[in-house]
């Protein structure tokens, strides 16, 4: 995707979705990319944008093939934020899409890559029907994972909660390991600055007598200017304290 477009702030993200549309309205993603744009010129030397300014940028896609049959329609979703897959940028970002290009250059566009047609149909690829004969060395068991989205219209935020664990075996009981993470990541609409991610993750290893227990939290909070960091690391060797450790920091956001 490139094109023109001006912010009113100096930090904002641009998510690009690239879907295919079916006569009867239904649709589904074809690609998607993102880009900080303060990486518009450079990721090395990233800049603020200059709100109210049109500026030249361009979005790339992730690569790959599809073909959109006759009588589906190209829609091109441009949005300013993907949470949780990305941390929100500190600013509410509202920017403008210039489809005039200024004098002497192009307005925005999308460009897809095409192959041409007419030529003779490669034969398809031949795909192994057949088990792999993969050897079990091990049983496993899981807890069932859970993913919810919490919204609170009170606050104007959005939470997303996930959990997941499982336990592993050898055949014959000896070795076994425990793994559970879970996560909780927070953000609020009038306030994208302000953003927070929680997580605990738990390893425990038992076998040829002996148990070790690995316990890891941490979180991290954003205000306009820093990521606050709070991490934690615990290990026990049968029930004994093993390892311990803990980091606080902040970073400077840096343009993110």
């Amino acid at each position: 995707m490139r094109g023109r477009r001006s912010s009113r702030a100096p930090i904002a993200t641009a998510v690009v979705r690239l879907t295919d549309v079916a006569p009867d309205g239904t649709s589904a993603q074809v690609t998607a990319g993102i880009l900080n744009l303060t990486h518009r010129g450079s990721h090395a030397d990233p800049s603020p944008l200059e709100t109210g300014v049109a500026t030249e940028m361009r979005v790339p896609m992730r690569g790959t093939a599809y073909r959109f049959l006759a009588g589906h329609r190209i829609r091109v979703s441009i949005a300013s934020a993907s949470w949780p897959a990305i941390w929100p940028a500190p600013y509410e970002a509202e920017y403008a899409l210039h489809l005039a290009g200024a004098a002497g250059s192009e307005g925005s566009r999308l460009v897809l890559p095409t192959i041409p047609g007419g030529g003779s149909a490669l034969p398809a690829p031949p795909f192994k029907t057949t088990a792999a004969g993969l050897r079990e060395i091990g049983r496993y068991s899981a807890e069932r994972p859970t993913w919810r989205v919490t919204e609170d219209v009170i606050d104007g935020s959005v939470t997303v909660s996930s959990s997941e664990a499982g336990e592993r075996s050898t055949s014959d009981g000896r070795l076994t390991l425990y793994t559970s993470e879970r996560f909780e990541m927070t953000a609020r609409d009038d306030d994208p600055a302000d953003a927070r991610m929680s997580n605990e993750v738990v390893y425990r290893s038992r076998g040829h007598g002996s148990e070790v227990l690995v316990e890891a939290s941490g979180t991290i909070q954003s205000t306009a200017t820093d990521f606050h960091l709070d991490v934690g690391l615990n290990v026990t060797l049968d029930g004994a304290p093993f390892f311990q450790r803990s980091w606080v920091e902040t970073i400077p956001r840096r343009l993110v």
